[in-house]
């Protein structure tokens, strides 16, 4: 469905930002380790970033009307990508004065993601044919609930870059 390209212009920017030591060997735990808040936060940001990105493969899937099964596919890569990344945000060493609420604004983040995905793949079926074969009612309660996933995930990253903000403001030693 072309509307999912509202969807991805959310997520243009992207921070490219890495540190510590993140190898993304299956199932071995690791911790990466931030040297400073701002570090802290930047990873935490670049890592739910990244996750959006993978709904940009979602849409190309979508644009293209692929069969079912190619885009359930897609969709269960980009599931497993959210699990590892919700995984690497609380494998984060903490920097500073309250880091919960980076963590846990960057883990909003990624259920709200989840939650939108999670429409996607119970939409499959509906997807993965041409927007011209959709019927009004399918388009409108598609879009009702896309619209409500997607706000639900817009509130939460406005709600990580606050928390961000909060977080290296608490930072700043006052007189």
């Amino acid at each position: 469905m072309k509307q999912l390209g509202y969807f991805s212009s959310i997520f243009v920017s992207v921070l490219l930002f890495s540190c510590g030591n993140s190898d993304n060997t299956p199932n071995e735990k690791h911790t990466i380790v931030a040297s400073t808040p701002f570090e802290f936060a930047s990873v935490i940001e670049s890592i739910v970033d990244t996750v959006y990105v993978g709904f940009n493969h979602i849409e190309d899937l979508d644009g293209a009307d692929v069969p079912k099964a190619e885009l359930l596919a897609g969709i269960s890569k980009l599931e497993e990508e959210i699990n590892n990344a919700k995984t690497e945000i609380n494998s984060i060493q903490p920097v500073g004065k309250n880091p919960r609420i980076c963590i846990d604004a960057g883990n909003n983040c990624l259920d709200a993601a989840k939650n939108l995905l999670s429409l996607f793949k119970k939409s499959a079926d509906l997807l993965s044919k041409p927007d011209s074969e959709w019927s009004d009612s399918e388009f409108e309660v598609f879009d009702k609930l896309f619209l409500k996933y997607n706000e639900a995930l817009e509130y939460s990253i406005d709600g990580l870059y606050d928390a961000s903000d909060r977080y290296l403001n608490s930072q700043i030693e006052r007189p």
